[in-house]
């Protein structure tokens, strides 16, 4: 049986697209004639640290949770991830907004939003979010995983 279960966090959207664009403007360097190696070396490093890092919550049996700092799936760093034992688990659909404070959005006045599923911890009152995905089949999953992992209920 599992002593702990992992649940890799979702990166912003702008991420993977920043890293597209630093990495085009290094090829755009790399071809043309301006060959300035420091310039190439840093927008190829920050375009790969932005493709390879991610966050995972860790949850383990005992209840001694973790966040890791992942780079291309090796840990780099994790510290103490600090919520309360819950008193059940639920799956739902949510619906999100944030703020587009730059961007063509932000000149535009709007906010960014979506719809995804989520896995929730609730304890009394306080709610903590620890997975969102598209797939209604891999949050019941990964939510029936978490609720025998924990002995705890999975209300859906």
């Amino acid at each position: 049986m599992k002593t702990s279960l992992y649940f890799k966090q979702k990166k912003p959207n702008i991420a993977p697209i920043l890293g597209v664009m630093l990495l085009l403007i290094s090829l755009i360097d790399i071809i043309g004639s301006k060959i300035d190696f420091t310039k190439i070396i840093v927008l190829l490093s920050i375009s790969m640290l932005l493709f390879g890092y991610s966050i995972s919550y860790e949850i383990s049996k005992e209840f001694k949770n973790r966040k890791h700092l992942k780079f291309f799936g090796i840990t780099l760093f994790k510290s103490k991830l600090m919520i309360e034992f819950p008193d059940y688990i639920s799956v739902f659909s949510a619906k999100y907004k944030r703020s587009a404070e730059w961007g063509p959005v932000a000149a535009m006045g709007k906010q960014q939003s979506g719809d995804s599923l989520v896995i929730r911890f609730f304890s009394g009152r306080n709610h903590f979010t620890i997975y969102r995905t598209n797939s209604l089949k891999l949050a019941k999953q990964r939510a029936t995983e978490l609720s025998e992992l924990l002995e705890i209920e999975l209300k859906k």
